[in-house]
């Protein structure tokens, strides 16, 4: 009825010679966002209509049809480098993001032409990828149309699709991890660099990425060889020989983090051997 209204004044309006006409707010209005993941930079423009009564999937938005996902001009994503959505790369670049929304799944289609209005000239000789994700319920009703990046965590996040009662949620993961782990091959495995820092910051990329622990552990007995008063140093060892299962390895260097830690009066590393220690010992 609302949308009938507005046409009708509209109609009227311009029946009416020379009438200046209002300039009005968009019922359905523009939004940008910029998150970081990893080291990349993701940009999103989109429309947000409501609502406002109507039934919106099954409704407003059919199933089974394209839909270009939110309002007027199409939905757009850019990111700087490549991403990995749904399992699937994607070159860095702009993309429109259009979806064949299902009562249980959705088609979620990412395509070259960013100049669309709509769904007017679409041409799936353009799309760059489909996939098929789950539609669940929200936990609650969005009355405005939001598209948001959530979850993030390290190199991972979910980029949202949220209306009425209905999301979709689309795994995004950053390349991050394949620049780190290059940096870290160029610069200690081919170059040979052996600065305690160094070493150091290697090994704990690698205890917290699940990678080689055994590597780890080489490189911080060689920053502790350097450096050997290195509170720090003598955590992550303890950390990479509790990760390995050498428990008493692990308390016996945990503990001499700890007397390092008291002479240098630094209590979060006292806390923290602490509780290593106490998990070792519940093993």
């Amino acid at each position: 009825m609302y949308k009938i209204y507005l046409l009708l004044l509209s109609a009227y309006l311009y029946s009416l010679p020379g009438l200046a006409q209002l300039n009005l707010p968009e019922v359905s209005t523009f939004a940008e966002w910029k998150q970081t993941l990893g080291f990349t930079e993701i940009v999103v423009e989109y429309v947000r209509p409501n609502v406002r009564g109507r039934q919106i999937f099954g409704g407003l938005v059919p199933y089974g049809e394209l839909w270009r996902t939110g309002a007027h001009d199409a939905t757009t994503i850019r990111f700087n480098e490549d991403l990995i959505i749904a399992q699937k790369r994607v070159k860095a670049g702009k993309y429109s993001i259009f979806s064949i929304p299902k009562p249980d799944e959705w088609i979620i289609i990412l395509n070259r032409d960013t100049a669309l209005h709509g769904t007017v000239g679409y041409k799936e000789l353009l799309d760059v990828v489909r996939f098929s994700l789950k539609s669940e319920k929200s936990a609650r009703f969005y009355e405005t149309f939001t598209i948001e990046l959530s979850d993030v965590f390290k190199n991972t996040a979910f980029l949202y699709v949220l209306w009425e009662n209905t999301q979709i949620k689309i795994p995004i993961e950053a390349t991050a991890d394949e620049r780190v782990m290059a940096e870290i091959n160029q610069k200690i495995i081919i170059k040979q660099e052996k600065s305690a820092a160094l070493l150091s910051q290697a090994a704990a990329y690698y205890l917290d990425n699940q990678k080689d622990t055994n590597l780890a552990l080489q490189w911080l007995t060689e920053a502790i060889a350097q450096d050997e008063k290195n509170i720090y140093y003598h955590y992550l060892k303890a950390r990479a020989l509790q990760q390995l299962g050498k428990c008493s390895e692990a308390i016996a260097t945990a503990q001499k983090s700890i007397e390092l830690a008291k002479k240098q009066k630094t209590k979060n590393y006292i806390e923290a051997n602490e509780k290593l220690i106490k998990d070792c010992e519940r093993k």
